[in-house]
């Protein structure tokens, strides 16, 4: 009995054991189990978040990327970033990411008057003009600048929307810009900021044959690119009861202001690039002008210009042609007592060479000599049996110089003599500080 207990009790011992060590090898089991399968979520969320990292990374570096583009062109404003025909500081909506705009110009003019000039010596702040834009997104822009002129309203001065638009912005070359926009004429009258002309005044051609800055409400369809630039639209057309003999139909521009429109202009430009070195082109404007007015007849108006804008190294040439009409100027001198030319031409060629590379040719600095020459007739054709005003038909040179600090900035110095054909010559000196921003 003794030995059976015992054998009894020693089988149960084995059984034990043996339980003990299959739990043993389950324990063991599931432990490796649970090892392997936080090995595989842990190495699976590691890999997850090294996608999510480089992913992040990614965007921060492109975002990166943007405000660094964006910082440059809200800061980089150099000639060559015209867009669309517009000047440096006009274009700078189209160059941002979609958002506010803001920049402008100005100038600031010292003159003196000597020969037959009876003018006196003045200054003045010339011109502030913010540029107020907003892009909606890539397709499309607001834009807006504003004039502020002569530093007060209540000494001459006056505040003006030189133009405020929408473009929407379809293909580089087929866009439609709708608003208050800038006749796409000449070569000031959209690029009017003071550092893409050398003198300290705007060419006499382009204030009185083309009749710069000249903007009113209407359509323009234009495009771009390598190699052709163009513009197309209807725009309010001037008011004829306001055209002077001394300035033709620069006096009956309507602005936008409670502008007639009864009659409108077909505008139209092209221009042809010749690479790096500028573009050639031509422009008009063709219209009738008397605004419902029947008194003045049709009033109509014709303007052409063939331009160029050259460069060559460190030479810059600037070149323009240009010839108006207008019919019906006997009803016109009947109505207002102003004798218009029937017929009006004129001409420049300024002439621009860069010798700071023979100063320092370590430097982005600039120092322009040029020289300009002009000559305009408002009175080339007048009606029968009336007299030519020989005061109008004038000839006119500027020699100077002008000192680039920086792309953004310019100080202006000009000699100018002009005379006319009564036989009277007018000299000025002027100097002048203009910047873009």
């Amino acid at each position: 009995m003794s030995y059976c207990f015992q054998k009894l009790i020693s089988d149960d011992l084995v059984d034990i054991s043996l339980q003990g060590e299959k739990k043993y090898k389950e324990r063991e089991f599931m432990k490796s189990l649970l090892i392997a399968t936080l090995v595989f979520a842990t190495s699976f969320a590691f890999a997850n978040t090294e996608d999510r990292l480089e992913k992040l990374e990614s965007e921060i570096n492109a975002l990166k990327e943007t405000l660094v583009k964006q910082d440059e062109a809200r800061a980089g404003i150099q000639v060559g970033d015209e867009i669309y025909g517009l000047g440096a500081g006009a274009s700078k909506v189209y160059r941002l990411s979609p958002g506010v705009s803001l920049g402008g110009y100005g100038e600031i003019v010292w003159r003196t008057y000597g020969g037959d000039s009876t003018k006196t010596a003045d200054t003045d702040v010339y011109r502030f003009i913010p540029y107020i834009g907003y892009k909606f997104n890539d397709n499309l822009v607001f834009n807006a600048e504003l004039e502020f002129e002569h530093g007060s309203t209540s000494a001459s001065g006056k505040v003006v929307v030189e133009f405020a638009y929408l473009d929407h912005l379809i293909h580089p070359l087929f866009n439609v810009r709708v608003g208050h926009v800038l006749a796409p004429v000449g070569l000031i009258n959209q690029l009017h900021e003071p550092i893409y002309f050398p003198m300290v005044d705007r060419p006499s051609v382009e204030r009185y044959i083309i009749p710069s800055t000249w903007s009113e409400n209407g359509i323009l369809l234009h495009g771009e690119n390598e190699t052709l630039r163009y513009s197309f639209g209807f725009m309010t057309a001037p008011k004829a009861e306001n055209f002077k003999s001394k300035d033709w139909v620069r006096s009956g521009r309507q602005s936008g202001s409670k502008a007639t429109n009864s009659d409108h202009l077909a505008v139209a430009r092209f221009d042809y690039f010749l690479g790096s070195h500028g573009f050639v082109g031509v422009s008009g404007a063709y219209g009738s002008t008397n605004q419902s007015n029947a008194a003045l007849g049709d009033a109509t108006l014709g303007l052409v210009d063939l331009h160029a804008a050259l460069n060559f190294g460190h030479t810059e040439i600037n070149l323009l042609t240009t010839q108006g009409t207008m019919t019906d100027t006997d009803k016109i001198l009947a109505q207002t007592s102003e004798l218009v030319g029937k017929k009006v031409e004129g001409s420049y060629v300024t002439l621009k060479h860069n010798i700071m590379p023979y100063i320092n040719s370590g430097t982005d600095q600039k120092l322009k000599l040029f020289a300009h020459y002009e000559v305009m007739d408002l009175h080339k054709e007048v009606i029968e049996g009336q007299t030519k005003d020989k005061t109008l038909d004038q000839e006119l040179t500027s020699v100077g110089l002008n000192y680039h600090i920086d792309p953004k900035t310019v100080l202006k110095y000009e000699y100018q003599i002009k005379s006319d054909e009564t036989g009277k010559d007018y000299t000025a000196s002027k100097f002048g500080v203009g910047f873009v921003f």
